[in-house]
């Protein structure tokens, strides 16, 4: 208590309410920076594990498989031998965005009977983090970089 009789902070209780926000602040800092880590990880994974999935098909099924990628909505979309509505297979959102899908155009065809494919570089960025998939042409090996 002061003097006049009301109560206040010590200056020891204004240090630890502080340091204790500090810590909080910290810690939310690093959960962030760790949360885009594992986001850019997780959606470059998924990325490869459906470019993998779409040569094995059109290995298996006799037809080639298109991966489409739309870099300004941020999702591609796998189709079985050709662009149209009907024979999409599959759609898949990003958290993260596709920085740049090189060479043109923003698509991979895996062919059959091989699997081979266009020769690509997928390239995706999440909070100032970038990654990179690549997919060799003669064989249509997907490898993340």
């Amino acid at each position: 208590m002061n003097r006049d009789g009301t109560r206040a902070l010590s200056v020891i209780e204004l240090v630890v309410v502080v340091g204790i926000a500090g810590i909080i602040a910290v810690m939310s800092l690093v959960s962030t920076e760790r949360t885009a880590v594992f986001q850019l990880d997780s959606d470059t994974r998924k990325i490869a594990g459906d470019l993998c999935w779409a040569r094995e098909m059109a290995v298996s099924l006799h037809d080639d498989f298109i991966v489409v990628f739309d870099s300004v909505n941020e999702n591609y979309t796998i189709y079985k031998g050709s662009i149209v509505p009907t024979a999409m297979r599959k759609r898949q959102q990003l958290k993260i965005d596709i920085v740049s899908v090189i060479s043109a155009p923003e698509q991979i065809t895996f062919y059959f009977p091989t699997g081979s494919a266009q020769t690509k570089q997928i390239s995706l960025g999440y909070r100032g983090r970038t990654s990179t998939i690549d997919v060799f042409g003669e064989t249509g090996y997907v490898k993340i970089q």
